[in-house]
């Protein structure tokens, strides 16, 4: 199953097909606190990250969920964050 299709299944609402990236992005916020975040290791590899975020007692909480393996575009890297964070 397509990244479009898990996150639709789930509940997020997908506006532009061509733009979806965001828009999964902003639902895992908003809805699951998660926050998928890529970064740039060496070179051109790119890294993303996890993390659940919330505020708690006027404290804010982070945890680190998955960090995986190195991408060589940040829109694969993007992309394969997004479907971990679906599937938790």
């Amino acid at each position: 199953m397509d990244l479009i299709q898990k996150a639709k299944n789930l509940g997020c609402i997908i506006k532009n097909d061509e733009y979806y990236l965001w828009e999964i992005q902003k639902w895992l916020r908003e809805k699951k606190f998660y926050h998928v975040y890529v970064i740039t290791v060496t070179g051109n590899n790119w890294v993303y990250e996890i993390r659940y975020i919330s505020l708690v007692m006027d404290d804010f909480i982070s945890y680190l969920l998955i960090e995986q393996k190195e991408y060589s575009t940040y829109e694969e890297a993007l992309e394969a964050g997004l479907i971990d964070a679906l599937q938790n």
